[in-house]
């Protein structure tokens, strides 16, 4: 699943610069690339540090749940701090917008998963 995870990374990036701009941003994600780069080791080592690698998706409940939801946040912060530091032109709801998606990507596909 880390790689379905760190596919996520970039599609929830790029799902928010559209909804963002209102229009496919292709090269504006060829831009954010290097930034993207960055957020998916980023992913996967919060992913190792909140323990979620470990979780068998038969055993994904509340506190598993919860520990997606302190990644997702996670996520959108480095994404905020890694803008800022590069002088990007991204706005602060972008971020947030890319920490739902991703959360919400993340629990969609442990749910289909289980199915």
């Amino acid at each position: 699943m880390l790689a379905a995870d760190a596919v996520l990374v970039p599609v929830s990036f790029i799902l928010a610069l559209t909804l963002q701009y209102s229009r496919v941003q292709v090269e504006a994600a060829q831009t954010y690339a290097a930034m993207i780069g960055f957020l998916i080791p980023v992913c996967v080592a919060i992913q190792f540090a909140l323990g979620l690698h470990r979780v068998r998706l038969k055993d994904y409940r509340g506190d598993e749940a919860m520990r997606t939801i302190w990644l997702a946040v996670m996520l959108g912060a480095v994404s905020a701090a890694i803008s800022v530091w590069a002088g990007s032109r991204l706005p602060e709801s972008f971020h947030i917008l890319f920490a739902i998606l991703f959360g919400l990507g993340y629990f969609s596909m442990r749910q289909a998963a289980l199915v």
